[in-house]
């Protein structure tokens, strides 16, 4: 099954999946539709944009998981933002591939989905490891100790940095990392201290 609020870009992956010799046994524009759709059919993989209108893919993954259906749900995007296998476990998701890579990832997500592996994008996998390979030895240490007692407050003084250089240090790895918020790095940690 293929999920996308833009008519043109579910046919252009309908097509395009159809063209591999696969069967699309549905489609949806809607988060609702295709939830509808999976519980009825039970497809073997979904494809669902995450941005769908009135129920987003993320939650449909859950309600599909909290129903006990076996279909496994792979969210495609042009966002970055889910970027650990272990991120997909907690979201209930077999996959997440990037819309810009579907045509060179396609055969190999399907691939690793249906062995019941986990797939994340090409792209964000060489982004994780850039990031990580930018990160000073220093900084490292830091990401490891943070990942250990899971909070920012109080490491400072253990450290042996005042409140205002900690707080310097912490935005300087935010912008470094690419992240918003002092919990988006908590996450990022979570998700890659095996990689520190």
């Amino acid at each position: 099954m293929v999920a996308d609020d833009h008519p043109l870009m579910l046919k252009t992956i309908r097509d395009f999946i159809t063209e591999r010799g696969y069967e699309v046994v549905g489609t949806a524009t809607d988060g609702p539709a295709i939830l509808d759709s999976i519980l009825k059919l039970s497809p073997d993989i979904a494809f669902i944009d995450n941005q769908m209108p009135h129920l987003s893919g993320l939650e449909v993954a859950r309600q599909c998981f909290e129903n006990n259906f076996n279909s496994k749900i792979v969210l495609i995007s042009f966002d970055t933002k889910i970027n650990s296998i272990d991120t997909l476990k907690s979201l209930h998701l077999a996959g997440y591939l990037l819309k810009d890579s579907i045509i060179n990832e396609f055969e190999t997500c399907v691939e690793t989905v249906m062995k019941g592996e986990h797939y994340l994008s090409q792209k964000i996998r060489e982004q994780q490891i850039q990031e990580i390979n930018q990160l000073t030895p220093s900084e490292k240490k830091i990401l490891k100790l943070i990942a250990q007692e899971n909070s920012l407050s109080g490491l400072h003084e253990r450290l042996f940095m005042n409140e205002s250089q900690w707080e310097e240090m912490i935005r300087a790895l935010l912008k470094k990392l690419h992240l918003k918020s002092e919990e988006s790095l908590l996450m990022w940690i979570q998700t890659n201290k095996s990689s520190l």
